[in-house]
């Protein structure tokens, strides 16, 4: 069994395009765009210069949303998806938006269950430096989405990460306290239609004169 799903057009889409290029008809694209959080500024690393806590992909064609896939700190963010015009993708329980280890299977964290959150650890090398370490999440699988989400040329994608507050290990306390970073990274996976933007004409019309 395959993790990802198989394309399947609409008739709609069949007047664009084909599953793989085919005479006058574009192939669809197959593409994965990264949103990245973190809650510590870290200037001495590379991405992680400022506090992180918002991203957005914006593809200019038209597109398909049908999986995403997470790492990190899984069981210390909620996430909450919606596009810019306000269509809420995740749902909303009277406590917030889900926690993403209970989106996905294969993760045992989650900071409102009786295992608690992920421990954080801070200790201090041989050099004096200070690093925080946590006990990272694990997944069996991306999250698939079907039906597909389904965005117009354009059309923004937002994501809202808020983290949970830090809970730090009682058996390797930090001396002194430190605020532990949390990261999470989302792999978002799409499929994009060429020629899908609002202005081409059907591949198959091109050819045809106006009578």
């Amino acid at each position: 069994m395959f993790t990802w799903p198989t394309l399947e057009l609409t008739e709609y889409e069949r007047r664009w395009v084909r599953t793989y290029k085919e005479g006058p008809y574009p192939g669809v694209l197959r593409r994965a765009y990264e949103v990245f959080f973190n809650t510590v500024a870290d200037p001495l690393t590379p991405g992680l210069e400022a506090v992180k806590l918002q991203g957005s992909v914006q593809i200019a064609r038209r597109s398909r949303v049908f999986g995403l896939s997470f790492a990190g700190n899984l069981g210390s963010w909620r996430l909450q998806i919606e596009t810019a015009s306000g269509e809420q993708m995740t749902p909303r329980s009277n406590d917030g938006y889900p926690i993403v280890s209970s989106m996905i299977a294969g993760s045992c964290w989650n900071a409102l269950s009786a295992l608690g959150d992920q421990v954080m650890i801070a200790q201090v090398n041989a050099d004096g430096v200070q690093n925080s370490l946590f006990f990272g999440s694990s997944t069996e699988g991306p999250l698939l989405i079907d039906p597909n989400w389904e965005l117009s040329p354009n059309e923004t994608l937002r994501f809202i990460g808020t983290p949970f507050d830090n809970q730090l290990s009682a058996q390797y306390p930090p001396d002194p306290p430190a605020v532990a970073q949390k990261m999470l990274s989302i792999a978002v996976h799409v499929w994009e239609f060429p020629g899908m933007d609002g202005k081409s004409k059907e591949p198959g019309l091109k050819n045809k004169k106006a009578g």
